[in-house]
């Protein structure tokens, strides 16, 4: 067996036959180094993947609703941002934006239950989709048909 001078072992730094516990040792002192280097990467890996996860828009800064849109915001959760909207007659503007994780749609319907123009999807945060509406005065249902998403409804009032 090999001998090694041990600083700090039994005797103060003598020889000893130290072959198995050498060896052993030397793979420790690998593990350490090796599982110095995978946690940071672990962990940038992680992060990474997260962002990814979220989606192309959640990078830059949340977006605005141009001006004189009505801006409906889907989320957190499944709600929209408030109960009842208002629009002036005409050609009506809707800024749909997610503050969700999850794809949302945005129905509008009037009275009778005829859709009105084109179905708004957002898929998940910070996604925006404006969208313009030839809105007669009148009281007219926005709801996310998603299924689940019952509870995302709302009154948008025309006059």
């Amino acid at each position: 067996m090999p001998e090694r001078i041990v600083p700090g072992a039994p005797g103060g730094g003598q020889s000893h036959h130290v072959g198995a516990l050498s060896h052993r040792l030397d793979r420790a002192q690998t593990w350490g180094v090796k599982r110095l280097a995978v946690v940071p990467l672990s962990v940038a890996l992680g992060l990474s993947g997260a962002l990814v996860g979220c989606g192309s828009h959640a990078a830059g800064p949340p977006p605005t609703a141009p001006p004189g849109a009505v801006a409906v915001y889907a989320g957190p959760g499944l709600q929209l941002d408030q109960s009842q909207y208002t629009a002036k007659a005409g050609k009506v503007t809707i800024a749909y934006i997610d503050r969700d994780t999850q794809r949302h749609t945005l129905v509008i319907e009037d009275a009778a239950g005829v859709i009105q123009g084109t179905r708004m999807v957002v898929n998940g945060q910070n996604d925006e989709m404006v969208e313009s509406f030839a809105l007669a005065p009148g009281t007219y249902t926005m709801h996310c048909d998603v299924p689940g998403h019952g509870a995302m409804h709302a009154d948008l009032v025309v006059s």
